[in-house]
């Protein structure tokens, strides 16, 4: 059983903790936002820029794309769309695993603090 002073620390050191807890899942959650927000902004950017630079940079020149190429440039753009997403889900999987171990800790922390606080209150009242 742990003394007054004792508990007090344990107290401080499981709300320094708990804070330190709190700003890494922030973290967390912003790194996932972040990382989604940047893959769905890539992707509207290689729609956007359609067939033109990508036949471009093929050929060299400015030419009129013809039906062969525009088939060639969406197919290209579902490929890299097709290992983009594969890539993609899998650091989305990751962050996601990330974010819930660390709201786990945030809650076990908090029921830690809450049990601690309780058990020193009731010391102070008796």
């Amino acid at each position: 059983m742990l003394g007054d002073d004792e508990l007090t620390r344990a107290i401080s050191t499981l709300a320094r903790k708990l804070s330190s807890a709190r700003r890494m899942l922030v973290l967390a959650n912003t790194a996932r936002l972040t990382f989604f927000l940047v893959m769905l902004l890539g992707g509207f950017a290689i729609l956007w820029a359609g067939p033109a630079p990508f036949l471009e940079l093929i050929e060299g020149q400015r030419a009129l794309a013809t039906t062969w190429d525009v088939f060639a440039w969406w197919f290209a753009v579902l490929a890299l769309f097709s290992v983009g997403g594969a890539f993609a889900m899998q650091a989305a999987r990751r962050r996601r695993r990330r974010a819930a171990g660390w709201q786990h800790r945030v809650a076990d922390l908090e029921r830690r603090l809450k049990e601690a606080n309780r058990v020193l209150h009731d010391r102070r009242a008796s």
